[in-house]
């Protein structure tokens, strides 16, 4: 099940209080993604004009985003497995007491699960492994992309997968991605089941910066 415990700053890292800080607007959502600006593409390539882009010119967000709807479909925790990156939280904090029995102070390391305008926290990959495959088992399909070019402490582009079963906006959720060295790695998986049209009908366009429908 998803961890109780709350982790604000740890949402703000991730993106899940995207809105507190971005400053674009639902008439920047609705427009179709361009490509980024952050590399220039090798001579030989041609990027997509609907595309939503890596800063890497190896492959765009869309395309990887095609990748993703295949693993939903087929069910497979595999592509989102690959290199995740990892979270560190000081344990115990002021929002969080309860360190799951390790001796105190201690770091808590692990992929984020959360809550979206909620709560969050750090789980261990085999922890995460068996929460993603019970999400991919109620059948969720990719229903958007989406980008927003400043995120998080690094100061990097987060991406978007948003996925729900089909007839149950309560199962809405993204996938938050970074790119790194021409590969996406995943950040954190945040549940929307109130809100979720924040993230299905791009109606927060403070939470992201391009929103494309799949």
């Amino acid at each position: 099940m998803i961890p109780r415990l709350v982790v604000a700053a740890l949402l703000i890292m991730v993106a899940v209080s995207a809105c507190s800080d971005g400053d674009g607007g639902s008439e920047d959502a609705g427009q179709s993604p361009s490509q980024s600006a952050s590399a220039e593409p090798t001579p030989t390539e041609s990027p997509s004009e609907s595309a939503i882009a890596t800063a890497s010119a190896d492959l765009t967000f869309e395309e990887f985003a095609e990748q993703l709807d295949q693993a939903l479909n087929d069910r497979s925790t595999a592509l989102f497995l690959v290199d995740p990156i990892l979270t560190d939280i000081e344990c115990p904090n002021e929002l969080m007491t309860d360190c799951g029995g390790a001796p105190t102070p201690t770091i808590i390391s692990g992929v984020v699960i959360g809550r979206w305008r909620s709560e969050g926290f750090p789980v261990s990959p085999d922890e995460f492994e068996a929460e993603l495959n019970d999400y991919l088992s109620t059948g969720p399909q990719l229903r958007a992309i989406a980008v927003k070019e400043v995120e998080g402490e690094d100061g990097t582009p987060a991406y978007f997968a948003i996925t729900a079963v089909d007839g149950d906006p309560e199962s809405t959720a993204h996938f938050i991605f970074k790119e790194d060295e021409g590969a996406f790695r995943l950040q954190a998986l945040i549940f929307a089941p109130v809100l979720g049209d924040e993230w299905l009908l791009g109606e927060c366009g403070e939470c992201y910066d391009q929103w494309e429908p799949r």
